[in-house]
């Protein structure tokens, strides 16, 4: 697996793309808010083993806008998982 290790949040104005590399095809990518809530599931599912992106456009699952402020990007890959910190610039 291979994420940005800088511990600087990334800031995204319109949409951000979160890539990665991996050995196994089964993910899921999602956002939270800063207080723990869900706010949409990116993907779920089998990808392809190597490298992978995929995009939020700064909605939730209604596809309502979500604020400026600190989000949570959430990638999970079998019993393993990593979270970075957002900044969301509208």
């Amino acid at each position: 697996f291979v994420w940005d290790d800088d511990e600087t949040p990334t800031q995204l104005d319109v949409s951000a793309a979160v890539p990665w590399r991996s050995g196994t095809p089964r993910v899921t990518v999602k956002i939270y808010s800063v207080n723990g809530q869900e706010l949409v599931t990116l993907f779920s599912g089998d990808m392809g083993v190597g490298e992978n992106v995929v995009s939020w456009s700064g909605t939730d699952s209604y596809g309502r806008s979500v604020s400026s402020g600190t989000y949570f990007c959430k990638l999970q890959m079998d019993d393993w998982s990593v979270t970075r910190r957002l900044v969301y610039i509208r």
